[in-house]
């Protein structure tokens, strides 16, 4: 393994993998480090797929309504295909609350000077007929589409090779030094390698790295489920979100079924439940639709093992664990099965059979909001993570903005509101949505 680089990047998924890209096609010797066997194992492989605008929070809109200008030409750039289909996303309300929900947020994209609409239920029943529930309306991008996530990572990660960057996987990072106040190595299960400029993007597990060197991230971290049916004939090209329920059709036919805009994520309980309690009680509280608390035996005695007072130092296999795999909640998927078929009726008679099912760990912060951008110590410590489900839609453009951060000392979009600083230079408020 290479001793020294330009830049080290922490993590296989796509945030890790699209800024080594941009930094290798500029010359730079990178090298990535991932944990597991292959990337995209993690949250970028296993996420909804979802690519688009509707359901970003503030200052996420401009950068999505970039980023899917890039969306547009990514199986061009990367000399691969991704499955991206643009044929638009639709947020569908079946009760006056929901309706609200809807408006709020297209006022939100409009007032960020993004062209998100509202539909009547004619309107919408004209782009998806098979939507036959009492709709009372819509929200609506012609911009939003979806993807296949393993295809986009892996693509990334190849661009990456081809152009010099160094993958290595089965390479746990266990900690970053410093010197002089700057980074000056990363130090994982295979060797050490100095590097001046670090990046981490772990994923979940970005905020135990950061522990290491006494800085704090305020995340959760949320479990999702999400389903695949067999394949049936031509339903919808656009996305399909309820509240309690979603779909995608794939190119092969089948129904990529995931949680709707209120029924999400489940909250597993772990030793770290009562921390911060004053932040996160307050946002469990107003976002409990949306998030539900759970008791996952098995991961409750992990965490009590890694979090057990007498031990010390860092113990990579409990730390940062490879081949987890969280679990599917097969109440979850069957629930969201029965909130299609009262979104689309005639699903019903088609008799679905779900082919696979499985659950994904994203991190989520106080105010939804990711953490990107440099450190203020130490210097050349740059952070991509706390996505809080938008990681993979954003991804392309994360790793365009965080190598001309690290090349040109600036990016091309102004990223201030993703500064890890703002947990303690201001108040963050409590969001009304999780998507």
């Amino acid at each position: 393994m290479e001793k020294e680089a330009d830049v080290v990047i922490i993590g296989g998924g796509i945030s890790g993998c699209a800024t080594a890209y941009n930094l290798a096609k500029r010359g730079k010797r990178v090298v990535v480090v991932e944990k597991e066997k292959d990337v995209a194992l993690e949250a970028s492989g296993r996420n909804s797929a979802s690519v688009g605008l509707l359901g970003k929070h503030g200052p996420e809109l401009p950068l999505m309504a970039v980023c899917m200008k890039m969306w547009d030409g990514l199986d061009h750039e990367l000399g691969c295909e991704t499955d991206f289909v643009k044929k638009g996303r639709m947020n569908v309300a079946f009760t006056e609350e929901e309706l609200h929900t809807l408006e709020n947020g297209v006022h939100e994209a409009k007032e960020y000077g993004v062209e998100v609409k509202m539909l009547t239920p004619k309107e919408a029943r004209s782009i998806v007929p098979a939507i036959e529930g009492p709709l009372i309306g819509a929200a609506f991008s012609l911009e939003d589409g979806h993807a296949d996530p393993v295809k986009v990572t892996v693509g990334f990660a190849n661009a990456a090779r081809e152009h010099g960057a160094k993958l290595h996987t089965s390479c746990t990072a266990i900690g970053i030094e410093t010197s002089g106040g700057r980074v000056s190595s990363v130090v994982t299960t295979l060797g050490e390698i100095r590097a001046p400029i670090v990046v981490n993007a772990a994923g979940v597990w970005t905020p135990r790295l950061l522990k290491t060197l006494r800085i704090h991230m305020p995340v959760k971290i949320l479990r999702s489920t999400s389903a695949m049916t067999d394949p049936v004939s031509p339903l919808t090209r656009v996305y399909v979100r309820g509240s309690n329920t979603s779909c995608k059709q794939t190119a092969g036919g089948n129904l990529r079924v995931a949680g709707g805009y209120r029924t999400l994520f489940q909250y597993d309980m772990a030793p770290d439940a009562l921390e911060e309690l004053g932040v996160w009680l307050p946002r469990f509280l107003r976002l409990r639709k949306s998030i539900r608390l759970n008791l996952d035996w098995p991961h409750l005695v992990r965490e009590i093992k890694r979090t057990r007072p007498f031990r010390s130092g860092i113990t990579p296999s409990l730390d940062f664990p490879t081949g987890l795999e969280p679990p599917a909640n097969q109440n979850f998927v069957r629930a969201r099965l029965q909130a299609l078929y009262r979104l689309m009726p005639s699903l019903r008679e088609k008799n679905l059979k779900i082919t696979k099912a499985w659950g994904g760990l994203l991190d989520m912060t106080p105010d939804l909001l990711s953490v990107m951008g440099e450190v203020e110590r130490p210097r050349g410590l740059i952070v991509a993570a706390g996505f809080s489900g938008h990681g993979f839609g954003l991804g392309p453009l994360t790793g365009k903005l965080l190598s001309e951060l690290i090349l040109d000392g600036k990016p091309s979009l102004p990223i201030k509101a993703f500064r890890l600083a703002r947990f303690v230079e201001e108040k963050i408020p409590i969001p009304t949505r999780a998507i």
